[in-house]
């Protein structure tokens, strides 16, 4: 728990406070449950996945979510959280990004609260957790730019869970996806997993975008296609009032009336000088978006041609990196259907031609970004 304390010199105080679990599951409180783990399961080399398993099988409450999973226990069997299991407080473990910052820079307090085990307990659990340290890519792939995996990093995704499917090796090397609660959680919260080849579903995706853009054949249509699709995706991302215009001419109409109006004698002048300034602070806002709608993104054929072609030149010898940008951009979604084992695949207009045109930075067809 964190608790925010008042001093007598009214200085705000941020202080953890460690407090054992004593909900009881399975006939023993939590805290007891967490203290087997870690000494009796953990210490004695157990792995990850027989600790997500344990956990589930005894109904323990899992920190996120309803079910454990591996990825949660390597969590938890890091050197900063087994340092506050025996009683230390440790902070500024992670700097910007999320990145763990080097053990020398962490803030550690000695006695910062009731332990759950000893030091020399932690010490036994980095000891064998770093004789069986885990091997990368021996079943899942890494979440690097240059993973294999095209699709990995949340462009696809299970219809059932709603999890990433993530890349993973079966025999021979074959490479597959599968919904990332197969290997961390045994398909908990989930189902039985679905295997997708990666081979299949990268060229059916790749081939996709290739047929998207055979049907640009047509230069000048492409190009109202896609000068359509900017000024969409401009018109969402600016607010857009598609009747300026007409209210701009009424706004005139109004200023007009009153004007005559106390040019005729009015005699309530108030409120008709509360009533033009009114009026004039709308015509002000209307012109203003009048004028912005004139900036709307458009392309023309060159550049769209030159776009087409720098995308194709990626899709044909493009690294990795080069494509899995590329598909970012391109692909709204990629959805398995595990009941009817459906793949659906939804494209889109890249959104960072309308960002990069409507900061001024010009439409940039060669790189894209790539």
């Amino acid at each position: 728990m964190i608790k925010a304390m008042e001093t007598c010199f009214t200085t705000l105080v941020i202080k953890s406070i460690w407090v054992p679990d004593d909900r009881v599951v399975a006939g023993r409180p939590i805290h007891e449950w967490a203290r087997h783990c870690l000494v009796e399961l953990a210490a004695n080399g157990a792995s990850l996945d027989e600790l997500r398993d344990f956990c589930n099988r005894n109904g323990i409450p899992a920190p996120r979510g309803r079910y454990w999973s591996s990825t949660t226990w390597h969590s938890l069997l890091h050197p900063n959280c087994l340092l506050q299991y025996a009683g230390y407080g440790v902070w500024n473990v992670r700097g910007r990004h999320r990145r763990y910052n080097p053990p020398s820079d962490w803030v550690i307090v000695a006695n910062a609260h009731e332990a759950l085990i000893t030091e020399e307990e932690a010490k036994g659990i980095l000891a064998v957790r770093s004789r069986r340290r885990f091997v990368t890519g021996a079943n899942t792939s890494n979440r690097t730019r240059s993973s294999p995996y095209l699709l990995s990093g949340g462009i696809f995704v299970c219809g059932r869970c709603g999890a990433n499917m993530v890349g993973f090796y079966k025999a021979r090397g074959r490479g597959y996806y599968v919904c990332n609660s197969v290997p961390n959680r045994r398909g908990l919260g989930c189902g039985r997993g679905v295997y997708v080849s990666q081979a299949e579903i990268e060229r059916e995706v790749l081939a996709g975008l290739e047929d998207l853009l055979a049907k640009c054949a047509d230069e000048r249509q492409f190009v109202r296609q896609v000068n359509s699709e900017l000024r969409r995706i401009w018109e969402q991302s600016h607010g857009y009032e598609c009747d300026v215009s007409r209210r701009l001419v009424e706004v005139e109409r109004k200023l007009s009336n009153i004007r005559r109006s106390l040019e005729d004698g009015l005699e309530d002048t108030a409120w008709a000088n509360k009533r033009l300034r009114e009026l004039a602070k709308e015509q002000e806002r209307l012109l203003s978006l009048q004028a912005v709608e004139r900036c709307v993104p458009q392309i023309d054929c060159r550049m769209a041609m030159a776009y087409r072609a720098d995308v194709s030149r990626a899709i044909a010898c493009g690294t990795n990196a080069e494509k899995k940008r590329l598909l970012a951009a391109w692909i709204d979604k990629i959805e398995l259907a595990p009941e009817t084992l459906e793949v659906e695949i939804r494209y889109k207009i890249p959104e960072p031609v309308v960002d990069s045109m409507g900061a001024g930075g010009g439409f940039e067809p060669p790189t894209f970004g790539l």
